[in-house]
């Protein structure tokens, strides 16, 4: 295995190790809720599976990988539309509260959105195939 091949493996794995701590840190804690473990477990078993895909050399491996973090943001961002409507359609004593918690977690979708980015850059900017030409890439 190249060097470039293991600063790849080793980013992706650290990368989607990050995010699925996070999952497991849902899933373990019960007073959340059945919908929330769902989404915790289904981040661990989409964050293994691609790191599974890369270290076998699967073309899904970059949608996967990239696609993990980003999707993560996009929830974490949207958050700031749904979920005061949600407090308030659970008749919630304090939907002031959901509305602030919303502004936190879009303030917390920068740290997926940064794996997303680096993973995309690493992706993109470390090739571990020595054969191909700058075309190929499609840099020029």
């Amino acid at each position: 295995m190249n060097g470039r091949r293991t600063a790849r493996l080793a980013w992706v794995a650290i990368s989607n190790g990050l995010l699925c701590w996070s999952g497991l840190r849902v899933v373990l804690h019960r007073s959340d809720g059945l919908t929330s473990m769902l989404l915790g477990a289904l981040l661990c078993v989409a964050c293994v599976t691609g790191v599974i895909l890369e270290v076998r050399k699967q073309g899904l491996a970059r949608a996967l990988n990239v696609g993990i973090p980003a999707t993560l943001t996009a929830l974490m961002a949207s958050s700031l539309f749904w979920l005061p409507i949600l407090a308030k359609l659970q008749h919630s004593e304090y939907p002031s509260e959901a509305a602030e918690g919303a502004v936190f977690l879009l303030l917390l979708a920068g740290i997926p959105l940064c794996l997303a980015i680096i993973t995309f850059l690493m992706y993109w900017l470390v090739d571990i195939e020595p054969n191909r030409t700058v075309t190929q890439l499609g840099l020029k």
